[in-house]
């Protein structure tokens, strides 16, 4: 199981892997009518999140984490007054989430979806509407399964033309371990595994470097559910919400370019 305390250089980790500025212009521009009493929730310690909720004068901010270590390692990314006026609750968001019955106007989430096993989907998303009030929206950001997937030799083609700086590293981490034809094949991320295979295989040395690095951005031992695909996912993840609007990733030089989308979601 994933252990997030051990995601030690998340300031290494770029956009589309964090939100970007436009989803965040997004969200301001949706709640920036709402009373700065209504409470609003984060699923994860996201530090855009955090930043974007205090500058706008939020004073309810819930957010549900387990990992307090992981917590204190993102709040070291803000100012210190950002996260005055938080609350943390920490738990497994199936058992945090339910404690929270018709409690929140908004809940803010950005690729959380593959953190959640295949079995406790349903579950989960109805924990996310349930804790909504009435008209309360899930604002998420998701990698959807509905593009073309790219041969791990494509993608490893692509890579030996490019040089090796940061944003390349965090491109090959989302590209090549998120979105290849082993996870659509295999219906998972396992970091540890496919590291393995690169290190072990007869690839290049520049191949291998990229492999070497992209622990920085993603290391080993995570596990993620990701790779079915979405036509067989999104009747559970729309089910609980009478109003849905999405916005693809429109960024053509992103590395999620048509394979994420914002959802919002409406109760």
């Amino acid at each position: 199981m994933s252990d997030w305390k051990n995601m030690e250089q998340w300031e290494m980790v770029l956009p589309p892997s964090r939100p970007t500025v436009e989803e965040l212009d997004r969200i301001e521009k949706y709640i920036g009518s709402y009373s700065r009493a209504e409470p609003i929730a984060i699923l994860g310690s996201t530090p855009e999140f955090r930043d974007l909720l205090y500058r706008m004068g939020f004073k309810k901010r819930f957010i549900f984490d387990k990992s307090i270590d992981f917590y204190q390692r993102m709040s070291k990314l803000l100012p210190l007054h950002t996260i005055d006026g938080e609350q943390l609750i920490v738990g497994e968001w199936l058992d945090t989430l339910q404690k929270f019955k018709g409690e929140f106007r908004v809940i803010l989430s950005d690729l959380t979806m593959g953190n959640i096993s295949y079995s406790d989907r349903y579950a989960f998303y109805q924990a996310i509407a349930n804790a909504l009030v009435f008209e309360g929206t899930f604002i998420d950001k998701a990698l959807v399964f509905d593009f073309e997937v790219p041969t791990i030799d494509e993608l490893f083609r692509k890579y030996e033309q490019l040089p090796i700086n940061l944003r390349t590293i965090n491109d090959f981490s989302s590209e090549v371990l998120f979105c290849s034809e082993l996870v659509y094949e295999k219906k998972r991320v396992d970091s540890t595994e496919l590291y393995c295979l690169i290190d072990n295989g007869e690839f290049s040395d520049k191949i291998k470097y990229f492999s070497k690095v992209a622990r920085m951005i993603t290391p080993e031992g995570f596990t993620w559910d990701y790779g079915i695909p979405w036509s067989e996912l999104s009747n559970v993840y729309s089910s609980f919400y009478s109003e849905q609007v999405s916005y693809p990733n429109e960024d053509s030089k992103s590395a999620y370019f048509g394979r994420t989308k914002q959802f919002f979601n409406i109760k």
